[in-house]
């Protein structure tokens, strides 16, 4: 069995998205370290995916490749 004190995950999400993420997080208590809370970083990065024929795109059209700047949240 594997014991953790902390996890990190990333996330890639629009900048616009950023705040309520974290708001929710740190509601759940995600986003705690001693004695702070709304614990997270983010870096500007860019993006690059195709939306299948089967999804229902936020960003994007169907089967053509989107590229846009997306922001890399560290949690």
């Amino acid at each position: 069995m594997m014991n953790f004190s902390y996890v990190k995950f990333e996330v890639l999400l629009p900048e616009e998205y950023i705040v309520p993420l974290r708001d929710q997080l740190s509601n759940n208590k995600v986003l705690t370290v001693g004695e702070y809370d709304h614990v997270v970083s983010y870096t500007e990065t860019k993006g690059y995916w195709r939306p299948l024929e089967s999804s229902n795109p936020y960003s994007g059209e169907k089967n053509k490749v989107t590229f846009r700047s997306e922001c890399k949240n560290g949690i």
